[in-house]
């Protein structure tokens, strides 16, 4: 949509459009093989209901990028995506390196070795993340100049999407930056690490060790997108409680509606914790738009998950 260079002129009903890769408009014109679709038929199902819902009720997207129903779908399709076509395809990649054939490991590149490289190039882990301080992952831009040559390569010097997330969880105040060590969700160090053993287990031949790897990266993967929502729950607390916040303010939707997309991305995830029952429950809390979660809805939407994944009480109460 950004390539489109539309932006807000679109209506949502030509956003669905493009969307689905029927709309002419684009240029290039977006075609089955590389729409949102063709990565995750069933993630992408979630997205288009959300947009035919809100094409249903609204016209031209207004100047501050919302819809006439409140729903921030720059937000929306925009983390969607980040399951589907990123986070959805780097577990694909985990699960085939484990089948994969791995034939005279630690001599040939292997197609197991293969599957495992292109999750990692999923991850948006630079190849030293590893060696940032607290203070480097805190920085707004997750990206440093590691070969000293004075300018910085987006493609291995930076860390983008999930890795992000992952750095701003570890280091930024905002998201428990200022935990106690033993209170650290370690995410990068925790994934990165998960990465490394597992590529050294397949050149080694060993499938068991890799195995546990994948299995150590998808539940971290889970815990931090629950982590997420937990964040992005506790911060929406001031947009209800708060007279000034009652009305529809760009802060409150767009809060409510990324929160919402990290939802759709726990439903995604192969061997979730959280039963398909909890999750409609969970999404019955937050209603069809922000105006429709209330304090009590916001409470029993975090305890739910509290319930599931039982993170530390200091934990909860900051992230």
């Amino acid at each position: 949509l950004v390539k489109s260079g539309r932006g807000n002129s679109l209506t949502t009903t030509q956003l669905l459009n493009v969307y689905e890769g029927t709309d002419p408009g684009v240029t290039p014109p977006i075609v089955s093989s590389n729409s949102l679709a063709f990565y995750d038929q069933a993630y992408a199902d979630s997205t288009r209901a959300q947009l035919a819902r809100v094409a249903a009720v609204s016209g031209p997207a207004p100047a501050t990028g919302y819809v006439a129903d409140s729903l921030d779908l720059s937000q929306l399709t925009v983390k969607n995506i980040w399951g589907s076509a990123i986070l959805s395809r780097l577990i694909a990649s985990l699960d085939e390196a484990l089948v994969a054939d791995n034939s005279n490991a630690g001599n040939n590149y292997t197609d197991a070795e293969k599957a495992w490289d292109r999750a990692f190039g999923l991850s948006g882990f630079s190849p030293d993340a590893l060696t940032y301080t607290k203070a480097e992952r805190a920085l707004p831009l997750k990206q440093k100049d590691s070969d000293k040559d004075g300018t910085l390569a987006r493609r291995w010097e930076t860390n983008y999407i999930f890795a992000h997330y992952a750095m701003r969880m570890d280091a930024e105040n905002s998201w428990g930056g200022n935990f106690p060590q033993a209170e650290s969700f370690r995410f990068t160090d925790r994934l990165m690490n998960a990465f490394i053993s597992g590529r050294v287990a397949l050149s080694n031949g060993n499938i068991p060790g890799a195995r546990t790897e994948a299995n150590e990266l998808k539940a971290v993967y889970e815990t931090m997108v629950v982590a997420a929502i937990q964040h992005y729950l506790r911060v929406h607390q001031p947009f209800i409680s708060n007279p000034a916040e009652q009305g529809l303010t760009g802060k409150r939707i767009s809060n409510w509606s990324e929160t919402v997309a990290f939802v759709n991305i726990l439903d995604r995830m192969p061997g979730r914790k959280i039963s398909d029952t909890q999750l409609a429950t969970l999404r019955a809390y937050f209603g069809a738009n922000p105006v429709r979660m209330d304090e009590t809805a916001r409470v029993n939407a975090r305890n739910l998950l509290q319930n599931i994944y039982n993170f530390s009480t200091y934990q909860f109460e900051n992230i």
